[in-house]
Order: C-alpha cells, then sequence, then structure tokens
C-alpha cells in the first residue's frame, strides 16, 4: 500500500479549519493509502497517536512566528520518519513555512502535493521573503489543490502553479457527524 505524509500545522489538540479538513481528508483516503501526518503539537515532547485510521506524530512546538508553528525538530523528525516508512507522496498543507522547508529534508523521488489553504494576508513584508522559496517548490510539485475558483484563477502567490496548470480545484467538503443524533441527543429529545 502507498504511503503518504501529511504535513500539517497543527495536531489534534488545536482545532481550526486547515485541521479540521486535513483530518477529514485522512479519514476519506485511509481506506487506499497508509498515512501518517506529522504536525506541531502544545507539549515540549514528541508524541505519537493512533488515530482511528492513520498515525499522527505531533512534534515539539516552540512557539508561533508569524502565526505559523516554529518546530526546529520537525526537519528531523521528517528524515527519521521517511527512513522507517520510505514516503512516496508528501502531502504539504500550505502556507506554513516550517512545513514547507521540513519537507526539503526529503529525496526529489518523494512527489509532492499541495494543499493551498489561504493565500498570505497578514504577513505580506514577510512574504516577500518567502515566496522565492514558494516558487521554487510550486516548480518542484505535481499537483497543487486550492478549495475555490478565486484562488485558482486569481491568486499571485500560485502564478508559477498556473502556468504550469496543475491546479486543481477541490472544495471543501462538510462531515455531517457532529449533526447525526445520538442516543443521549435522543433521550434528551
Amino acid at each position: 500500500m502507498e504511503r503518504i505524509l501529511h504535513l500539517g500545522k497543527f495536531s489534534y489538540w488545536q482545532v481550526g479549519g486547515i485541521e479540521t479538513a486535513v483530518d477529514n481528508l485522512l479519514q476519506g483516503l485511509s481506506p487506499f493509502f497508509q498515512l501518517l501526518k506529522v504536525a506541531a503539537n502544545n507539549s515540549f515532547k514528541m508524541e505519537t497517536r493512533e488515530k482511528s485510521n492513520y498515525i499522527e506524530v505531533s512534534v515539539p512546538l516552540v512557539g508561533l512566528l508569524a502565526r505559523t508553528p516554529f518546530c526546529p525538530t520537525l526537519p528531523y523528525c521528517v528524515k527519521k520518519l521517511h527512513q522507517r516508512y520510505q514516503f512516496s507522496i508528501v502531502h504539504l498543507h500550505l502556507p506554513n513555512p516550517m512545513a514547507h522547508f521540513a519537507s526539503q529534508v526529503l529525496p526529489q523521488s518523494v512527489k509532492r502535493i499541495i494543499s493551498w489553504h489561504s493565500d498570505v494576508i497578514q504577513q505580506k513584508r514577510l512574504l516577500k521573503i518567502y515566496q522565492p522559496f514558494v516558487n521554487h517548490l510550486l516548480k518542484q510539485t505535481s499537483a497543487l489543490v486550492v478549495s475555490t475558483s478565486y484562488l485558482a484563477e486569481k491568486s499571485v502567490q500560485l502564478a508559477v502553479a498556473r502556468q504550469r496548470n496543475i491546479i486543481e480545484t477541490i472544495p471543501y467538503g462538510i462531515t455531517f457527524n457532529c449533526f447525526l443524533a445520538n442516543s443521549s441527543r435522543m433521550i434528551i429529545l
């Protein structure tokens, strides 16, 4: 079974838009691939959790730098995990400079797929420094997924991917599990 490494932003302790989208994606892909997610945690130790259909490795978070996780051990962790699992694909959930730079320790034979969750908006000054690295990664990427046609057609930050014609628009889905009635809710009603 093909092994895919997902580089996310935060692990189970932080619930948000990107984290929920990544979790839903992993749940959907799990019957077809062996999946491993690496993301930042809120403690100073590396933790491994067996989720229902994938493994989540969380690395120590030193702090937030320009609203993104700063995890100095992430590249080392990615390298060690690749030695053990021999991933064929790395799926990056960006923008996330730490995950982006950590992916560079993987050999070129590992295909790169990017889910671009949003353009960089508030860190415009830092984007001037970061954009050349994004462009370099986009030249190496096999596919780029966005959730809206606006990002696919208008994002200046994704111009290189648009020129290469590698952008796919896949809208986020909604899981309805939280809306389903369970036995405890039925008793109340």
